[in-house]
């Protein structure tokens, strides 16, 4: 056998055609040959149809895109900006360290800023108010001083005819002793409307301090979306009110969260006491619990049954008991 037919040998560099054509002229089928060289062509596609079917698989969207929808969000999960990162502010690359820092910095003064102007408004109040408690208390000094030396008045129609000289003078001091007096009276009711003006908006300020604590203690008293009071807060009212009696305008005094919350706590614990015999009626119809892997079954209420009747037997001593346990038995 010659080397070009020897199958073993030179395969690698021959086409299938060609090997086909080799193997079917060992068995010297000439027709063989050429329906398995067809077979073989049919088989394996020529370049333009191998170019044509590798566009395919790339026209496959469903293939394609589902990796990719799949690979996106586990890219969104594990994407983390560094503190180093530069971002541009106003023109500016800055660090996003140093706008953290910045902000807290920035919330820190102005929580500072806050709690130092309420300090000095508070402290503002009360300058105020002592110093018209002050001012106060000296104008009903002077007005006292004023009406103790305030001399008593005279007839003026006789004085006017005795001595018409005398009349306008006396007349003129009477006038501005009246005058003076008037004068400290309506300062001193100036102050008084101030001082309540001052008592007032302290109590609104502490209440409003008062409604925040005890929203943060019950949130359930916070208002409504559309701003209205709380369900919480009117039944609170109501039973402050309607079943305690304390007046509504003592209530409006109140600036202390905690006795709300006090209140809040007696008033659900009275609802609670109220629904206590239904509770308790509701837990009395229910069936006994078993424990965990003891069963009740008749046999087991019978031996129940006749334990507890065996009992009431041995301390009564009763005839009619002795006699319902034999008639049970038989």
């Amino acid at each position: 056998m010659s080397d070009s037919n020897n199958p073993a040998e030179g395969t690698a560099s021959l086409s299938l055609p060609e090997a086909a054509s080799q193997i079917t002229a060992l068995f010297g089928n000439d027709d063989a040959a050429d329906a398995e060289t067809t077979a073989v062509e049919a088989e394996v596609p020529s370049h333009e149809d191998a170019d044509a079917t590798e566009v395919h698989p790339e026209t496959d969207t469903d293939e394609v895109e589902q990796p990719t929808e799949d690979a996106e969000p586990e890219a969104t999960e594990t994407h983390t900006i560094s503190e180093d990162t530069e971002v541009e502010v106003n023109g500016e690359r800055v660090k996003v360290k140093d706008l953290k820092s910045g902000y807290l910095r920035q919330s820190d003064y102005t929580r500072k800023t806050q709690e130092l102007a309420q300090q000095r408004q508070h402290a503002e109040s009360q300058v105020r108010a002592e110093l018209n408690a002050q001012a106060m208390q000296y104008l009903s000094t002077v007005e006292q001083n004023l009406r103790d030396h305030f001399p008593q008045e005279p007839n003026w129609q006789q004085l006017a005819e005795d001595n018409p000289a005398q009349y306008a003078v006396e007349k003129e001091a009477w006038n501005k002793r009246l005058s003076d007096l008037n004068a400290v009276r309506q300062l001193r009711a100036q102050h008084e409307q101030a001082a309540n003006a001052q008592r007032q908006a302290a109590i609104a300020q502490a209440q409003a301090e008062a409604y925040n604590n005890l929203v943060h203690m019950h949130p359930e008293f916070a208002r409504t979306a559309e701003g209205k009071v709380s369900p919480a807060s009117t039944e609170l009212v109501n039973f402050a009110v309607n079943e305690v009696g304390l007046p509504e305008e003592l209530l409006q005094q109140v600036t202390d969260a905690r006795l709300f919350s006090l209140m809040y706590d007696a008033m659900r614990f009275r609802r609670m006491k109220a629904q206590e015999p239904k509770t308790l009626q509701a837990v009395a119809s229910k069936p006994p619990l078993a424990k965990p892997g003891v069963t009740t079954g008749k046999a087991t209420l019978a031996q129940t049954d006749h334990k507890n009747q065996m009992a009431r037997l041995k301390r009564t001593g009763s005839v009619d008991d002795a006699a319902s346990i034999i008639s049970r038995l038989l």
